[in-house]
């Protein structure tokens, strides 16, 4: 393995017991992967965390990221749903021995609720040597790193309070007639609105071409050739 994996021979408890055990190959001893390992692969992975089944407790567990996946993480109210996403995002994200494997990939995050605002602060510049969640950290053998992470917001909104903060916004132009009318919630078919929203596209690229905007004239023509009859 490209970084050796700390002992981490803890059990957590209490386990759960399941009628059917979890079925996923160990690629050594005590860990075993999640998404499956490809024949002939090289091994391209991060740590997500230990099994709590009962009969698997001390087992560590991966997930495979070699291709691609749909992940659904799923749980009661303040089970650690957000809790597991930003393991996963920081495992993508590592340098560390949670991060198995030679890619480098960007992660795209996005928090409407701005729960993972903090994620540029390091814990133990923070909170000290001393706190318990700091010495929990250094129980699964982990290290703190600092990601480059920047923090995009929509133009016109608070900016977040500190960190990389870049604003973002984007044209009504960019957005296609099935963008606006997802946006809306009609159909562009059946429904008479959205119908009408199909057109505003067509609309704008018109307008903007008589503006002597080159590319949405070119956009328009290509979209609709008989547009200059329908907008005179």
């Amino acid at each position: 393995m490209k970084n050796p994996v700390p002992n981490l021979t803890f059990r957590l408890e209490p386990g759960y017991t399941f009628d059917q055990v979890l079925a996923a190959p160990e690629f050594s001893s005590d860990n075993i992967l999640v998404g499956g390992l490809p024949a002939g692969s090289d091994l391209e992975t991060f740590f997500l965390g230990k099994i709590a089944e009962y009969q698997m407790m001390r087992k560590n567990v991966w997930l495979d990221c070699e291709g691609a996946h749909a992940v659904y993480v799923m749980g009661k109210r303040r089970s650690g749903k957000t809790y597991t996403l930003g393991v996963i995002v920081e495992g993508l994200a590592s340098n560390n021995w949670i991060k198995q494997g030679d890619k480098k990939q960007a992660i795209v995050l996005l928090d409407t609720m701005n729960v993972f605002i903090t994620m540029p602060q390091n814990s133990e510049e923070i909170y000290g040597k001393e706190n318990k969640q700091v010495q929990e950290i250094e129980r699964w053998g982990l290290k703190s790193e600092n990601f480059n992470i920047i923090l995009f917001y929509p133009k016109g909104t608070q900016p977040p309070p500190e960190g990389n903060i870049r604003e973002i916004a984007i044209k009504p132009s960019d957005l296609t007639a099935e963008d606006w009318a997802s946006l809306f919630e009609v159909d562009t078919y059946s429904d008479p609105i959205g119908q009408l929203i199909a057109l505003f596209p067509i609309a704008i690229g018109k307008l903007e071409s008589i503006f002597n905007t080159s590319s949405y004239a070119y956009k328009a023509s290509i979209v609709r050739p008989n547009v200059s009859r329908q907008f005179p």
